[in-house]
């Protein structure tokens, strides 16, 4: 991310309101006053996409993993709305699921003996058994 940031002082924008990523006027002349347009932004991204080998990957897909990790590392969730642009709870909550991983390590810091995946194993076993014996029908008996 340091490249960027000099990358961007390197063309002009040296305050605050400055783009990170400034309009082109011509040939080495930048305005930071501006964004970059649409098409560079396009462009840069399908090269970053081409040359990392995620072929899928999406810009959403970066604002979401940027939002999780926040609050996976104790970001209050008002400073991460200001950032992400939310203005809701509700949406905040939608992208921020904690990983499994995270969630493990909560449960691990309660009760450091407990094994979890013991317990989603056993749980498993027993909805299923519970559901095989509802979905069971009883024996009718023949009456001859």
């Amino acid at each position: 991310m340091d490249t960027v940031y000099k990358r961007a002082f390197k063309l002009g924008s040296t305050k605050p309101e400055h783009y990170l990523f400034p309009f082109r006027v011509k040939r080495n002349q930048y305005d930071p006053t501006q964004a970059a347009t649409r098409w560079f932004l396009r462009c840069s991204w399908n090269h970053l996409r081409e040359i990392s080998g995620f072929a899928d990957l999406r810009p959403h897909d970066l604002r979401h993993h940027a939002i999780t990790r926040m609050l996976e590392n104790g970001v209050d969730g008002e400073l991460v709305n200001a950032i992400s642009g939310h203005v809701s709870q509700r949406m905040r909550e939608f992208y921020s699921h904690q990983r499994t991983k995270v969630r493990y390590e909560a449960a691990k810091a309660i009760e450091p003996e407990y094994d979890i995946r013991k317990l989603t194993t056993d749980g498993r076993r027993r909805v299923k058994q519970e559901r095989v014996k509802t979905n069971a029908r009883p024996k009718q008996e023949s009456m001859t």
